[in-house]
């Protein structure tokens, strides 16, 4: 539903305006979402149709008016660059850690880095930190401020161990909500199909829990 006191536009269809304002300006429209669209409650701005793969860029949908808005969070444009990045490149091991943007193949901190570039602004100490060459999953973690569990926040850090032998933490994605975690390979549609989102309440995942990080910002 549009913002109260919206009015529907006849001659734009899906298009609302607020009629105490200045209708030359963009913060006057609200354009409305496609037909069966549900809103992302951890994204504004964003819906996406619930009959739909939601790693597909297909079934996403964002109103420009509000994404960009000053308002805006943080993340945003980071899970906006991981969607982009959905079903593309497979996992690697070890995979491309060039800043700035690239078309893979990554691992879990390599895609971490992909899209945390694509934050407005640039992440300071975290950012800085990781240009000091390789950086794992647990250099990672060291980087960032302890959560404790049921404190995280959408644009956190979620950390696992003892995925494969090493010490510390071993692998890394992105908090969305309670339950999905972005992260460089969509276990749940298939390993090695490329990024995507993962229900890190199920499967493997919760015997490898480690902890979550909050980047500094």
């Amino acid at each position: 539903m549009p913002p109260d006191g919206y009015v529907a536009d006849p001659t734009n269809p899906g298009w609302w305006y607020d009629p105490t304002k200045d209708i030359s300006s963009p913060d006057a429209w609200w354009q409305e979402p496609p037909a069966g669209y549900v809103a992302d409650p951890t994204n504004p701005g964003w819906w996406y149709d619930p009959t739909k793969d939601v790693t597909l860029l297909d079934t996403w949908w964002h109103d420009a008016t509000i994404i960009d808005a000053p308002e805006a969070n943080w993340y945003d444009p980071v899970f906006a660059r991981a969607r982009e990045l959905y079903g593309g490149s497979p996992y690697a091991f070890g995979g491309d850690r060039i800043p700035g943007k690239s078309i893979g193949p990554w691992d879990c901190i390599g895609y971490v880095m992909e899209c945390l570039d694509a934050a407005s602004p640039r992440l300071g100490d975290f950012q800085s930190g990781m240009q000091q060459g390789y950086i794992n999953a647990e250099r990672a973690r060291q980087f960032c401020a302890f959560v404790p569990e049921g404190d995280e926040q959408a644009g956190d850090l979620i950390f696992f161990e003892k995925t494969y032998s090493t010490a510390g933490a071993s692998h890394v994605g992105f908090v969305i909500d309670p339950v999905r975690h972005i992260m460089a390979d969509d276990h749940d549609r298939g390993n090695n199909t490329g990024p995507g989102e993962t229900d890190y309440t199920k499967a493997k995942w919760p015997q490898h829990f480690m902890q979550f990080g909050r980047v500094p910002r």
